[in-house]
């Protein structure tokens, strides 16, 4: 499972785990245009406005 936050541009954070995860970006500009997930635990967006999010970040749990 891969532990997420997506954070919205008010400031509200969902935290949450998925199985897997999908981020499209456009390649010119990095805007975020996409992003999918499946097998969610937790606060699990159901619906968003992909222009509402701010940040997606992978909370990575690494040795040492």
């Amino acid at each position: 499972m891969r532990e997420m936050v997506m954070r919205m541009k008010s400031g509200k954070e969902m935290h949450f785990s998925c199985k897997e995860y999908q981020i499209e970006t456009l390649k010119a500009t990095g805007e975020l245009v996409g992003f999918s997930f499946t097998d969610g635990i937790g606060e699990c967006p159901i619906y968003f406005n992909i222009k509402d999010v701010e940040s997606i970040s992978v909370i990575s749990k690494g040795k040492g």
